[in-house]
């Protein structure tokens, strides 16, 4: 969690890359800290042709060369130390961030890269893997708001 803290969302913030937001713990605690934290940007999915999902998701895409544009959630993370579902209060903030955008720009996906063990988790948020794993190892799963 530190290390993108520490050496990229600020850079990524000044660049106007991204927007990383903090989610603060403490209240009544003798040592108050980040809580976990995300970070949103804009990006251009390019949706393979094994995308995997419907041809109803994908009307709804308003793809142009099977490409349009999403937001991106970059960075998710909680404290470890964190009890359980607090990992879900941040994915709900970071959504909600992102719908306030949707209804004053418009878009309509929001994408995740995820390893694996999470893409469960993320189908259970509503989110859809799309395609093949990254040369990285990272899967691509899309969210459609209304």
């Amino acid at each position: 969690m530190q290390d993108f803290l520490h050496n990229k969302a600020i850079t990524f913030e000044k660049r106007d890359i991204s927007r990383t937001y903090l989610m603060m713990d403490g209240q009544g605690t003798p040592a108050p800290g980040i809580a976990g934290y995300f970070t949103i940007a804009l990006t251009v999915l390019n949706l393979p042709d094994d995308k995997g999902l419907s041809s109803t998701v994908v009307r709804r895409m308003n793809l142009s060369n099977n490409r349009a544009p999403a937001y991106l959630i970059g960075q998710i993370s909680k404290r470890d130390s964190m009890e359980r579902g607090v990992g879900l209060k941040v994915m709900n903030v970071a959504l909600d961030v992102i719908k306030s955008g949707h209804e004053t720009f418009g878009g309509r996906i929001v994408c995740i890269d995820c390893r694996q063990p999470l893409i469960d988790y993320y189908e259970k948020l509503g989110f859809k893997k799309i395609g093949h794993p990254s040369d990285s190892g990272l899967y691509k799963s899309v969210l459609l708001l209304s």
